[in-house]
């Protein structure tokens, strides 16, 4: 009688599945899904790195994607890359990257979850009556 295969193996295999069929419907689209399915793969590694607290590395990898065509993918790495910066302990900049990811697009999904990065950033700083203020708006 086989054995059913274990969690952790199904675990591993789903994540394999994807990137195939992700490559394989990039290669019949084109080269912009190809781009596309590109940066999505690349913001899932930075988000792995990120939950594995490999701040530095996560930055490396959402850095070049900040600059993406794809709006939502360049609003996303931003967002990211300010969690990333304020988790490291670099409040200035966190400050700085939310900041810009609010003024790339102010009307986005991106720039109101940037808010809270925003008035994290502001505590970690200090200045609680900003943060407040930012958070009462």
């Amino acid at each position: 009688m086989p054995r059913p295969t274990s969690r952790p193996a199904r675990r591993a295999v789903v994540p394999s599945l994807a990137l195939a069929v992700t490559a394989a419907l990039g290669a019949l689209a084109g080269p912009r899904a190809w781009a596309w399915a590109d940066a999505r793969l690349a913001l899932r590694a930075a988000k792995e790195r990120l939950a594995a607290r490999a701040w530095a590395d996560a930055r490396r990898a959402l850095e070049p994607l900040t600059r993406d065509a794809d709006a939502a993918v360049a609003d996303e790495a931003r967002l990211l890359l300010a969690r990333a910066h304020l988790s490291e302990g670099r409040a200035e900049d966190a400050l700085a990257q939310a900041r810009a990811t609010i003024a790339a697009r102010p009307d986005g999904s991106a720039a109101a979850r940037a808010r809270y990065v925003e008035a994290a950033a502001l505590a970690a700083l200090r200045r609680f009556d900003e943060a407040a203020r930012l958070l009462e708006a």
